[in-house]
């Protein structure tokens, strides 16, 4: 199982006390000073992961719900966003890969905590960079895809989606979207471990199927309490899209490839 790879995560500068509420700030790997926003205690711990030009703030409902359940929560500015804007400005191509250390970051907060598991849910690049810093990370024990796609901004799924291993992985996306709806398929396909994909009809993408979809926040907060039973996520004769060759996992254009 390539998941129990564990990494080493620079310690996380707290600045907010243990009333865990509040704006606290991380230190990643790699120097920078993010800032993030906690809700809530309880062992579980959820790490909260925006899309690009987005901040912390689109998860603020979702996060008093989650808190309300009883979970830690932590939502991440990712650096040159929000408050973490001095920590990349402007950002360049190597950032938004780098962005990586900052899940771990918050991961390592929420550890730190005394969260005994992490998930992470991420929208839209998000998504990418939560299966990306999962597959080398063994603290995220679960992460939920919220309209992923093959690659956005460099930051790509292929491989990320094998070193995952056979940890959970809950992916969501808008069946008008396309390109998100493909790669969900696809990743569903290739998952090794509990999945669950439910391609909804919302009208939204990202953090925004959450505001569309009804019963996507109380089917998030199942899933994140270990919901992996039968019966999850869509009907096969539901799909509207064929699965694809599990291998066609990256794109260029209209051409998918393995990378």
């Amino acid at each position: 199982m390539n998941w129990v790879r564990n990494v080493g995560v620079m310690a996380v500068v707290l600045f907010a006390n243990t009333a865990f509420a509040g704006t606290v700030r991380l230190s990643t790997a790699d120097g920078k000073s993010l800032s993030a926003v906690s809700y809530g205690a309880g062992e579980k711990g959820v790490l909260l992961i925006h899309d690009a030009k987005r901040d912390a703030t689109d998860w603020k409902n979702f996060a008093d719900r989650l808190s309300a359940n009883g979970f830690s929560v932590l939502a991440v500015d990712l650096r040159g966003h929000g408050g973490s804007k001095a920590a990349a400005a402007p950002l360049g191509d190597a950032d938004w890969l780098l962005m990586v250390d900052d899940i771990d970051a918050g991961a390592a907060w929420l550890s730190a905590k005394g969260a005994t598991s992490v998930s992470v849910v991420g929208a839209a690049l998000g998504a990418n960079l939560a299966l990306n810093a999962a597959s080398d990370n063994a603290s995220i024990t679960n992460v939920v895809m919220l309209s992923p796609s093959l690659n956005i901004n460099g930051v790509k799924v292929g491989a990320a989606i094998t070193a995952y291993g056979d940890r959970p992985l809950m992916l969501v996306a808008d069946k008008g979207d396309a390109i998100s709806a493909k790669a969900s398929t696809l990743l569903e396909a290739k998952a090794a471990g509990p999945k669950r994909l439910d391609l909804v009809d919302g009208g939204g993408s990202g953090h925004r199927l959450l505001n569309t979809v009804a019963s996507l926040e109380p089917t998030l907060v199942g899933w994140l309490n270990g919901a992996y039973g039968e019966g999850m996520g869509l009907a096969r004769p539901d799909r509207t899209l064929e699965t694809g060759d599990a291998q066609d996992i990256e794109t260029t254009g209209t051409k998918y490839e393995d990378r």
